[in-house]
């Protein structure tokens, strides 16, 4: 007698935002051998989810002149909104310091949240000078 499991590894309410109750990705179990089914198709959903997030901020950011230094990729603080596609950092060095902070307060006025790293924050990962803008909706 087989003895089948699945579980589900992620859900499709991740996703879509509504429950549905179905998977994107799964585990399925037969005789205790498993298999991983729609890892990449739920990879490449999460990406087109987030990736708007992401480049909208980016847009904004070098509409304004501002280099983008990192988004979802990198080393990043744990818990960092970069790792859900939700945070881009710009460089600053070839701006001046008036030109950075008119970039923040017009990034703030858009309703991002704004990290001013121009300078080293402590006990932090910093790769530089650079501001950090974020989408904090969830």
């Amino acid at each position: 007698m087989l003895n089948s499991s699945r579980f589900c590894i992620l859900p499709l309410v991740a996703v879509m935002g509504a429950l549905t109750g179905g998977c994107v990705a799964s585990l399925d179990s037969e005789d205790g051998a498993y298999d991983v089914e729609g890892v990449d198709d739920a990879a490449d959903a999460l990406m087109v989810q987030r990736s708007n997030r992401w480049r909208d901020i980016e847009r904004e950011g070098n509409r304004r002149g501002f280099h983008t230094t990192s988004t979802y990729r990198g080393h990043h603080n744990p818990g960092s909104a970069h790792y859900e596609g939700r945070a881009v950092d710009f460089r600053s060095r070839d701006h001046t310091r008036a030109e950075g902070d008119r970039f923040m307060r017009e990034m703030r006025g858009l309703g991002y949240h704004v990290i001013d790293e121009r300078d080293r924050p402590a006990g932090r990962v910093w790769s530089g000078p650079h501001i950090h803008v974020e989408d904090r909706r969830r």
